[in-house]
């Protein structure tokens, strides 16, 4: 586990409305919880089955930047960089979390370790 990464997640994570969040190469990674119905293992448990899941047909992964899966009460986005590092984050709908995922998506995006 690059421990750069897992510093950027762990000071990420305590982005009000963050519920859970996750760095990893390969799953699962570093987990994070904030909310203890939903503890760090079934966080892990989400990032392996969303590793797993295959791309959508007819879309090549060069076009798509990220997956973002929407519901009533909060938002799941998981997005792989180039090197495979993989971010993954759960937060609550109308949260300060949910209005700068796009931001912090991209700022995972960005890094650049050791540089």
């Amino acid at each position: 586990m690059s421990e750069f990464f897992q510093q950027w997640l762990d000071t990420r994570c305590s982005v009000p409305g963050i519920i859970a969040c996750s760095v990893a190469a390969d799953a699962p990674g570093y987990c994070r919880s904030t909310d203890a119905n939903f503890p760090a293992e079934r966080m892990a448990e989400m990032v392996r089955a969303l590793n797993n899941n295959a791309s959508l047909p007819g879309v090549e992964s060069s076009e798509v930047r990220w997956h973002t899966w929407v519901f009533a009460n909060g938002k799941i986005r998981s997005v792989i960089r180039p090197d495979g590092w993989t971010f993954t984050a759960a937060v609550r709908a109308n949260s300060e979390a949910a209005q700068i995922l796009d931001p912090l998506t991209e700022e995972f995006l960005a890094l650049k370790p050791g540089g």
